[in-house]
C-alpha cells in the first residue's frame, strides 16, 4: 500500500484520481499534487481544493500535505483542518489572489491542527488576529513562513514569546521566513529587545531603512544565532543588510 504520492495532475479528470486515491491508499502519509501545467492562463482552472478534501477525509493517517491549487475556500479549508489529527506537516500554497481565506480558517487551524509542525502561508488571512490564531493554537509549530500576508506589529510583537518557543524548541529550524509583511523597522527593533538569544536581520532591497515605518518590507529573517554575510551569502549589490538589537550592541 501506498504511502507517498507524487501527483501530477492534467486540467482533465483529476478529481477521479484523487477520489481513488482516497477511497483506496488508506496508509497514505504524504500527498504531493501539481498541476501540469502551474502556469496555464485562463481563470477557470479544474484543480481546485475538492480533491484534497477527499484525500483528507479517505487517508485517515495523512500526516503531509503539500498542494497547489489556484482556489481555495474558507470551507475547504476548515474541513481539512479537521482531518485527520494526525496531520504534521500542512503547507499552504499557491492561495487565490482574490483573498478567498479570512482569519476563520486560521482559527480553525489553530484549533483542531495541534500537530501541525510546519506551515506557510501566501496571500492569506484579513488582520493581525489570522496570525495570533496560528501561533496561539498550533502547539507544535516549529516553522513558519509567511509572503504577501496582512500581518503587521502587533502580530508579531504579541506572539513574540511563541515565536522564541518555535525557534528554540526545534535544533534543525534555522529561520522565521517572512517576505512582504506590513512590519515596521521599530518593531523589528522591539523584537531584538524582547528576544535577546535572537540576531534579527532586516533585508530592505530599495535601501538602507531608517527609523520611521518601513512598509512592505520585502525581505525580514529571524534567525536562532550567528549569521554569515558576504562571501558565503550571494546577494544582489543593491540590498542593504542592517543589524538590529544585539548585534549591534
Amino acid at each position: 500500500m501506498a504511502r507517498y504520492i507524487n501527483c501530477f495532475f492534467s486540467e482533465k479528470g483529476y478529481m477521479n484520481g484523487l477520489e481513488e486515491i482516497a477511497n483506496t491508499c488508506k496508509e497514505l502519509q504524504e500527498l504531493r499534487v501539481f498541476p501540469s501545467d502551474p502556469f496555464a492562463p485562463g481563470p477557470n482552472v479544474s484543480l481546485t481544493e475538492q480533491g484534497l478534501v477527499a484525500v483528507s477525509m479517505g487517508s485517515i493517517k495523512l500526516q503531509s500535505v503539500l498542494y497547489f491549487c489556484r482556489q481555495r475556500t474558507n470551507d475547504a479549508l476548515v474541513t481539512i483542518a479537521r482531518n485527520p489529527p494526525n496531520r504534521s506537516d500542512f503547507e499552504l500554497r499557491r492561495l487565490s489572489l482574490s483573498g478567498l481565506l479570512t482569519d476563520r480558517v486560521f482559527e480553525y487551524i489553530g484549533v483542531h491542527a495541534k500537530k501541525l509542525e510546519m506551515l506557510s502561508l501566501a496571500f492569506a488571512g484579513d488582520s493581525d488576529l489570522g496570525l495570533h490564531y496560528v501561533l496561539s493554537g498550533c502547539e507544535s509549530l516549529r516553522k513558519l513562513e509567511i509572503r504577501d500576508c496582512p500581518f503587521g506589529d502587533e502580530a508579531l510583537l504579541a506572539n513574540a514569546a511563541k515565536l522564541e518557543t518555535i525557534i528554540a524548541s526545534c535544533y534543525t529550524m534555522r529561520s522565521l521566513w517572512i517576505s512582504n509583511w506590513s512590519i515596521s523597522f521599530e518593531a523589528c527593533k522591539l523584537l531584538a529587545q524582547k528576544l535577546p538569544g535572537l540576531n534579527v536581520e532586516v533585508i530592505d532591497e530599495r535601501g538602507h531603512p531608517d527609523h520611521e515605518t518601513v512598509k512592505r518590507l520585502l525581505r525580514n529573517f529571524i534567525y536562532t544565532g550567528a549569521i554569515k554575510v558576504g562571501k558565503e551569502t550571494k546577494f544582489d549589490t543593491k540590498e542593504v543588510w542592517t543589524a538590529i538589537g544585539k548585534s549591534t550592541a
